[in-house]
Order: C-alpha cells, then sequence, then structure tokens
C-alpha cells in the first residue's frame, strides 16, 4: 500500500468535499461523439448500443466518412473487432490523430497490410559462377563466399565480407525479364553480422527514380519478404503524391549495406540466398505497411523522406500463448474490471518500434517526441506470475505528432463489446476516462528553485473538456507528501508544479514508491510507480549483456570510456548478489542470468582491453580505431576503471591489469607540457594559448590538429592540449598509488593534483568530479587533500543540484555520471540535505518504469549499438549503475581494502 501523511489525506478530503459541491454549479461538458467505422455488409449495432448506454452520441462512419473525419466533429473514432481499415483513409486518420483525435483500435490487425507471396518465382540463383548479378563495392575488394545455408541442402547463397567504412558494397541485379505487374512481393534469404544489422534494398524503375526499403539483418539466416509498396522513393514529389513503385516497371534490385546508417569502423559482412518475386493473394491491397515507420533514421541517411502517415498501433504485435491468469492493471484509476477472456485469442499491446540506424540527436531529443503515459488495463500472466505482455492499455501521448490525443488499445482477437458485458463496461470506462475527466499526463521531478533542499514534482495535466476544472493535486513519495489546488483551462495541457519538501536523513533512497492523486467534480485520477534501484541495476547488467552479446570482441558500445563503468558496476554486482537473501530477493528480474554470468561479461569486456593494448602503451577507445587514434584523456578513465577492478581481483588477473596500466601511464607521462614544452608549443599556438598551460597534457594520438583543423598523412602525437585532458586521466596514478609501492605513481598523482590546483580547474564535469575525488580519496597531503576537497565541494555537489529537468542526459548522457563521485561523499564525508534531494530526483526519473526517459524504457528503445544515440542510451545504462551499485554497497566501486581517511 502506498503511504499518505494525515495532513495530506485531510487536505485531499477537504478539497474533494469543496469540488463536489463546485461541481453541483458547473455546466454540464458538450456531448463527446463517438465515430464507429462500419464496413459495408456489416453491422456495428451492439457497438452502438453500448456507448449509447452510457449516453454518447453515435456516428456511424462508412469510407466516405472517414475520409472527411477530420471536420465530422468525432471526438473518438472506433475500430470495430476484426475489421481493416481502409488503406486509403489512413492519411486522414492521420491528420485527425495529428490534431490531439482520439483513437479507440479493438482490431488487432485493423492496420496491418502486409501481403501474402504466393506463385514465387526464382529469379537468381548463387554458385560459384556469377550469374544473373553484379558484385559492387566501395574503395575495398569485398571477400566473397558462397555458403550453403543451413538447413537447405544443396542450396547457397553469397557471403560479401568489407571494411563497412569503405563504401557501399551490394548486389546489383537485373530485374527486367522477371518483372510483371502482378508480382508486387519481393522473398529471399539473407543474414547479417555483428556490425550489419540493417541492408538496404534500392530498386530503379524504367523512369531512372530510386525506391528504397531496409531490413533487420539478423546474424543467423532468415527469410524476408518485402513488398514493393513498401519501397519509399528518393524523389519527394512522388512520395507527397502518394505515388507506388510500378511491378511492372522495375529494372534493377540493389541490396547490401550502407554505411550512413551503420557504424563504420569495422569489418562487416552480410548474406544473400535464392531471390524470388510473388504475386500477393486475391484480396491483398498494394498499399505501404507499416514496417516502415521503423526506418525513419535510416530513411534520414538516405536523404529519402518516409510517408508520415502510416499508423499501425499493434505493429509486431505477438500472440500470447500459455497465459494463466488476466490481472489488472496498478496504479491507474481508468477500471478495475476483470472481464474472463478465456475463448479469445490474445495479443500483446507492443510499445513503439526501437530505434534502427545511425543517428546524431541526443538521447534526449530521440525520447521527446515518444514521451506518453502508458497505463495497462489488462495484464496476462504465466503460471510463476511472470508478466506475458499486455491485453489492453490506455496511451496517453504527451508530445510528438500525437501530442494530446489519446488511444485505448484492446489486443483481444474476436472479443464482442455488448451492453452489459464486462469487457463492454471495461471499455466504455476507458473511453470515459479519455474523453470525460482530466488526467495525470506525465510525472517529473526536480529541485525546487525556491530552497535547493526541496525536493519538487512537475505534474502535466490534461483537461479535455470544454470547462474549466477546478481540481487537487496530491503527490506522496515514502513519508514526503505535497499538494496544491489550481484550475485547468478547458482543452489544455499544463505543467502544475508541487512542492514535497525536504528529504530527511531516513528517507528510503533505493527503493521507495511514490503516488500521484488528481481529484475533482469532474473525475479523479491516479498515477504511481515504485523505484527500486536493486532492480533497475540488475535489468542494466542483463541489457548491457545482450548489447555485449551483440558485438564480436567485448565491447559494450562504440565508446569504451563509458562501458569502463557498466564493467566497474558489474563486478561489484556479482559479488553484491553472492548474498543469498539478496539473490532470492531479486531472483524475479535475474531470470536465468547467475552472478558469474554478470561478472564473466565485466571481464569480457576488461580482458580486451589488455589484449589490444598496443606496444607503446596507448589503447583503442572503441571509435576512431581505423584512424589508430588514442586519446591521453578517454584512455585514463578506462584505466582509472581498470586499476578499481583489479584491487577485487585475483593476484594474477590483477597483475595484467596493473602491468596495462603502467604502460598507459608511461605513454601518458609522454605528453605531460612542462615549461620547455610549453615554450615549444607556443611557437606553433601563440603564446598563452590554452593548449599550451604548463601542467596539462597533449592530447595523444591523433591524424589531425585539433586546433587548426589541418589533416596530417598519418597518426602521430598531438602534443598540445586542454586542460580537461589532464582533469579527465588524473585518477588512474593516484589509484595506482594505493596499489602498487612503486613511487612514480604518487609522484606522478602528486604532479596532477597540484597542477589541478594551480590551473584552477573545475570539479563540476562529469568525469572531473570523479578524478578529483580520487586524488583526495589516494593522497596522503593533508593541505592539498583540503585544498582539492574545497574546490569539490565548491563545484561537484553544487552540479547535481541545477533544477533543471532532465539534467542527466546532458552530454548524451554523460551527465549522468555526475552523481558518483556525490554518492562517495555523501557516505565517506558528510550528508545532507541538498544531496538528498539531488540523489531522489534522478532516482525517481531513472527507475520509475512507467517514464519515457527511465532507464527501462531507454532499454527497449535502444537495444542495439549501430546507432550514434545508442551509445547514449548505453551510457544511460553503464553510468548510472557505477552510481547504483555504490548506493547499494558503499565503497563497491573504490579500492578493496583502502579505508577513507577524514580530511582534516
Amino acid at each position: 500500500m502506498y503511504r499518505h501523511g494525515i495532513r495530506s489525506l485531510f487536505v485531499r478530503t477537504v478539497a474533494l468535499l469543496c469540488l463536489l459541491c463546485l461541481g453541483q454549479g458547473m455546466a454540464a461538458a458538450v456531448d463527446s461523439v463517438i465515430g464507429i467505422y462500419q464496413p459495408d455488409g456489416r453491422s456495428v449495432q451492439p457497438l452502438v448500443d453500448l456507448f449509447k448506454s452510457r449516453d454518447y452520441p453515435v456516428r456511424i462512419l462508412d469510407e466516405e466518412g472517414l475520409e472527411n473525419l477530420t471536420g465530422a466533429g468525432i471526438s473518438a473514432l472506433v475500430i470495430p473487432p476484426d475489421t481493416m481499415y481502409p488503406a486509403a483513409a489512413r492519411q486522414t486518420l492521420n491528420t485527425y490523430l495529428s490534431g490531439a483525435g482520439n483513437l479507440v483500435d479493438l482490431s488487432v490487425h485493423g492496420l496491418n497490410y502486409t501481403p501474402s507471396c504466393l506463385n514465387p518465382t526464382q529469379i537468381v540463383e548463387f554458385g560459384s559462377e556469377q550469374r544473373g548479378y553484379y558484385i559492387m563495392r566501395g574503395t575495398e575488394v569485398p571477400q566473397v563466399t558462397y555458403p550453403e545455408i543451413p538447413g537447405m541442402p544443396g542450396v547457397r547463397g553469397i557471403h560479401l565480407a568489407s571494411r563497412v567504412g569503405a563504401g557501399d558494397v551490394y548486389l546489383d541485379i537485373p530485374m527486367t525479364a522477371h518483372r510483371a505487374a502482378d508480382r508486387s512481393v519481393l522473398s529471399f534469404m539473407a543474414r547479417g553480422d555483428y556490425e550489419v544489422e540493417i541492408l538496404f534494398l534500392r530498386i530503379r524503375d524504367s523512369r531512372g527514380t530510386d525506391w528504397v526499403a531496409f531490413i533487420d539483418a539478423t546474424p543467423e539466416w532468415q527469410q524476408y519478404q518485402v513488398s514493393f509498396a513498401d519501397f519509399v522513393p528518393v524523389d519527394a514529389k512522388k512520395l507527397a503524391a502518394g505515388e507506388l513503385l510500378d511491378p511492372a516497371s522495375i529494372l534493377r534490385l540493389h541490396i547490401g549495406f550502407d554505411p550512413t546508417i551503420l557504424w563504420t569502423e569495422l569489418q562487416g559482412s552480410f548474406g544473400v540466398g535464392p531471390i524470388y518475386l510473388g504475386s500477393p493473394a486475391e484480396d491483398d491491397i498494394y498499399t505501404p505497411t507499416a514496417e516502415v515507420t521503423k526506418w525513419q533514421v535510416a530513411y534520414i541517411g538516405n536523404k529519402t523522406q518516409m510517408p508520415n502517415w502510416v499508423i499501425d498501433p499493434f505493429l509486431d504485435t505477438q500472440p500470447l500463448d500459455n497465459v494463466v491468469s488476466i490481472d489488472v492493471g496498478l496504479n491507474q484509476a481508468v477500471s478495475g474490471r476483470l472481464p474472463d477472456l478465456g475463448a479469445y485469442k490474445l495479443w500483446t499491446v507492443p510499445g513503439l518500434p526501437y530505434a534502427r540506424g545511425r543517428e546524431d540527436k541526443d538521447h534526449i531529443d530521440l525520447l521527446t517526441p515518444e514521451d506518453m503515459r502508458r497505463i495497462p488495463l489488462l495484464i496476462a500472466k504465466d503460471g510463476k506470475g511472470n508478466t506475458l505482455g499486455t491485453l489492453a492499455e490506455v496511451r496517453l501521448h504527451n508530445d510528438g505528432k500525437y501530442r494530446r490525443g489519446a488511444w485505448v488499445l484492446f489486443g483481444i482477437e474476436g472479443a464482442r463489446y455488448v451492453k452489459g458485458s464486462d469487457l463492454g463496461e471495461l471499455l466504455l470506462d476507458a473511453v470515459d476516462y479519455i474523453l470525460k475527466q482530466p488526467r495525470i499526463s506525465r510525472v517529473t521531478t526536480t529541485i525546487y528553485s525556491r530552497n535547493f533542499s526541496q525536493l519538487e514534482a512537475a505534474i502535466l495535466v490534461t483537461n479535455p473538456l470544454d470547462e474549466t476544472v477546478e481540481a487537487v493535486l496530491t503527490v506522496s513519495a515514502a513519508d514526503i507528501s505535497g499538494s496544491r489546488t489550481f484550475n485547468m483551462p478547458a482543452k489544455s495541457m499544463m505543467e502544475y508544479p508541487v512542492v514535497l519538501g525536504e528529504i530527511k536523513e531516513d528517507f528510503p533512497l533505493t527503493d521507495f514508491t511514490w503516488q500521484v492523486e488528481l481529484t475533482s467534480a469532474s473525475g479523479n485520477d491516479l498515477f504511481g510507480d515504485r523505484m527500486n534501484v536493486e532492480e533497475q541495476l540488475i535489468k542494466s547488467a542483463k541489457y548491457i549483456i545482450d548489447l555485449q552479446n551483440g558485438h564480436g570482441d567485448g565491447r559494450i558500445s562504440h565508446y569504451f570510456f563509458s562501458d569502463i563503468y557498466g564493467a566497474r558496476a558489474m563486478l561489484a554486482l556479482s559479488d553484491y548478489l553472492q548474498d543469498p537473501a539478496t539473490a532470492a530477493r531479486n531472483q524475479h528480474v535475474l531470470g536465468d542470468v547467475r552472478p558469474e554470468d554478470i561478472r564473466a561479461a565485466a571481464l569480457r569486456f576488461t580482458d580486451m582491453i589488455s589484449h589490444r593494448q598496443r606496444p607503446d602503451g596507448s589503447i583503442p577507445m572503441g571509435y576512431n580505431e581505423l584512424k589508430n587514434n588514442s586519446y591521453v584523456a578517454d584512455v585514463g578513465t578506462i584505466t582509472l576503471g581498470m586499476a578499481q577492478m583489479s584491487s577485487w581481483l585475483d593476484e594474477e588477473k590483477a597483475a595484467e591489469y596493473r602491468n596495462v596500466i603502467d604502460k598507459y601511464l608511461d605513454w601518458r607521462q609522454l605528453y605531460y607540457i612542462d615549461e620547455e614544452r610549453s615554450e615549444l608549443l607556443q611557437a606553433i599556438y601563440g603564446k598563452g594559448h590554452q593548449a599550451t598551460r604548463v601542467g596539462s597534457y597533449g592530447l595523444g594520438l591523433m591524424n589531425s590538429d585539433y586546433y587548426t583543423k589541418v589533416s596530417w598523412n598519418e597518426t602521430k602525437p598531438h602534443e598540445a592540449g586542454p586542460t580537461w585532458v589532464l582533469t579527465i586521466s588524473m585518477g588512474t596514478a593516484a589509484a595506482m598509488s594505493k596499489l602498487d609501492p612503486n613511487p612514480k605513481y604518487k609522484e606522478i598523482a602528486m604532479m596532477d593534483a597540484n597542477g589541478f590546483l594551480r590551473l584552477g580547474e573545475s570539479a563540476s564535469g562529469h568525469f572531473q568530479s570523479e578524478t578529483t575525488f580520487w586524488l583526495i580519496y589516494t593522497l596522503t597531503d593533508p593541505q592539498v587533500r583540503a585544498d582539492l576537497m574545497k574546490v569539490f565541494e565548491r563545484d561537484a555537489l553544487f552540479a547535481i543540484s541545477a533544477t533543471r529537468k532532465y539534467d542527466w542526459f546532458d552530454n548524451n548522457s554523460r551527465g549522468i555520471l555526475r552523481w558518483l563521485a556525490p554518492t562517495y561523499y555523501r557516505h565517506f564525508v558528510k550528508d545532507s540535505p541538498l544531496l538528498r534531494v539531488s540523489l531522489v530526483k534522478a532516482l525517481w526519473g531513472l527507475c520509475s518504469e512507467s517514464s519515457t526517459y527511465s532507464l527501462e524504457y531507454s532499454r527497449h528503445k535502444f537495444i542495439h549499438t549501430t546507432m550514434g544515440p545508442s551509445a547514449g542510451a548505453a551510457r544511460y545504462a553503464t553510468m548510472s549503475a557505477a552510481w547504483f551499485m555504490e548506493l547499494l554497497k558503499p565503497g563497491s566501486t573504490l579500492l578493496k581494502d583502502v579505508a577513507w581517511d577524514p580530511v582534516q
């Protein structure tokens, strides 16, 4: 049960009584009109009777009515069960929904236009002799083999391997001899690999227009089927005119990979098997399917627009088998009804498609257009009580093109929604909720701008009514609460802040529930969730393992400096889960993953780093690998993590890692800017140039000048560098000074600390706050430690006290690391209300799975790392994992057996 204070309960009760009294004098809301699509030859009378039982005016719409939907005064459009929505009316549907229209979709396959592939005709087969196709390449000649396809004796495909960054590699297949007006479906076998997860298909027609489509390329051979209607014209005018590819006009087919949508640093490969052309079934419609909605990033990479009117809320729905029980969705005030669904086939209500392709937007910019509240109404479970999927939900769109609209989605095939039935009443409850009452759309936490020790919740509220509504918002989390009374303008979506107060010392930081209640004479709403650090850390560990398994060499993402934080957390987590009670408490989250699997993933990453270190001591960073670049700063982050991990490992492995770190430090010191080097650099960059400051370091191995942007013909040392090279990399020698008696480590650490202080650098950055703390943690000089602590307390603690929302997304999710060092400080130095409120603000947003901006949503949205910001999503998981682990077990991401020495 959620806990509320007595004062909070009193405030809500009095406010509700006042609102009920006020409600008696309110004008009645304008009637909401329900539009029901009725196909020719079918009756929707049971649905009409159902809605009229709650006094809804109903308008039956035929195809012509759907094409005039935007001006029909429809409050919510209903697609009846087992009904195919007219393809020609989808553009009007999109326009209606984009204007805050509401959708009630009861037809699982009603917007699915995927055609069959009948009477397939083979157009090419592959063997040692190239017949019927050409191999096209970029700047390198690909490796070509003709493997037998598993499970298909005697059937061969073609397999091509090349460096992805060397340019397009594809098969060019003439199609003139095989084309026909009734052959509009392409069917073929294909596979990808770790670095090629997307294949492009391009068709050139007889008018010279290129049409493109894409497929997910799994490492295993798969059968693919693509309708020619899903090929999008590169010509924007043809797309705007609604033109479709004419199957009788195709000239050439290209299949291969496109570097603009893939990671270009490594070798990639793909395979293609026999290719066929087939005909659709007689009743199939030649029209684009919702498959194209998965490929927005890929179209942008190809300078091609995407049809934005294609929609299917049930895209990629899956049948739910082995359903043992149905539960009511928690933390919602829509309905508590639990109908009997035993006779129906059940399907999931899926989320939005995961991100595919390479994109350069910030992580938060990709999440914002999809911001929504999903309210489960019915949840399917197996015999062990595990959730199999959501069967029915209300979806509230808070941003993007459907902003302010609400959707009601039921994945129950063959269902009958009739007057007086439990299922019908549940549907009415959901429609009442989206049309007749104010609702909570989003909850965001931040720090109260007038008192930095207090937590504030910003509640986004939607009023769908044609009248102003007075309401009360009450927010509670564990033992804190707050409320406010306000007026919601008619037809509005507005945010209202509620101050919750100070976070007390005994607040349950790692496991608490929160709840928001909206009460008004026009209806009440409820939104709540649980925030549990243990569960989210384990889920992040499983996500990291999945990401790692998507690569062939042990990396987690394409940026090793962020991967190391995930490895550090996972090594500590594997030890943490050795406690039987802890493991048992989290078994429902762990599933088949064992603590030793988590540990193995962590060491697989650091072992890769160890094995790939170059003879000069430099280390690859995961990016710019083809140029052999290696940056002092980035590699310093990696080696600091390896030093920390080594203290928790057996001596053989620890010695291996210490050797890696020692060689790195020797290489790093080659870039130290002393007075002599500073004078030489000033002769190049100018007197007093910030890249020449004594006490800093050069950037490392590069193939161009960071400042002049002049390219070099080779990778060579870049001896100048900004002061952040020092501040990011200064933790490694400090950590080693506690692990190895060699005096050079302490000497380097002291030199770095004095340089940091002399240069007047800040500790507010995400890496800098951590490295500053490591200096304080490991050095012994009392004055230096005291001076460093002043800087830390001035900068690092202030950096997490921003009143901005979602500030952990700064620097493409690197900002989330700013919470690590203050977490150390809180445990080892001093707790404070400011620290606690900063932690709660972030934890609430990160660990509440109901939020679009949560770790859970991000893990489902970015399930691969071919995408630029999916590295941001990986950082979101890896860098938060480090301080989550530190919250659960203080000291576990520091050095083993190295105690904190208080600063005098």
